[in-house]
């Protein structure tokens, strides 16, 4: 399994997502584009349509566009459509889990130790005396 996504109390779990879904990137991106540099200028009904389609077609056509204006966190389409298309120029299995995204607790970071911060330092140092 890639990741999960929930809507409506249902687990929807996506095994692949097939090169379709990366040849039909071109539209979610120019939107998602214009979304961060003119936010003024966007066709609310039709860029979202835009979005959700991706996104279904991301998670293998299991549930409906409908399902996702019905079910889905508003605040999060928009970002969550973003970080599938970022995990489509990295590796998905290692940068999704499940959507919607923002659900999970926030995990306590560790203060950064000294020696990972002296190692740090040393591996910054040793990668430019190799140049």
């Amino acid at each position: 399994m890639l990741f999960e996504v929930e809507l409506n109390k249902k687990t929807y779990r996506v095994d692949a997502v097939p090169v379709k879904v990366l040849r039909s990137m071109g539209p979610v991106q120019e939107v998602y584009q214009r979304l961060l540099e003119d936010p003024e200028n966007i066709n609310v009904e039709k860029d979202i349509d835009t979005m959700v389609q991706w996104f279904v077609l991301f998670c293998g056509n299991q549930f409906t566009a409908d399902d996702v204006y019905d079910h889905y966190p508003g605040d999060r389409i928009i970002t969550d459509v973003g970080l599938a298309m970022a995990a489509l120029n990295t590796s998905v299995e290692k940068v999704l889990k499940k959507f919607p995204t923002g659900q999970e607790p926030k995990k306590k970071e560790n203060p950064e130790t000294l020696s990972k911060k002296f190692t740090g330092i040393i591996s910054r140092l040793a990668s430019r005396w190799r140049r």
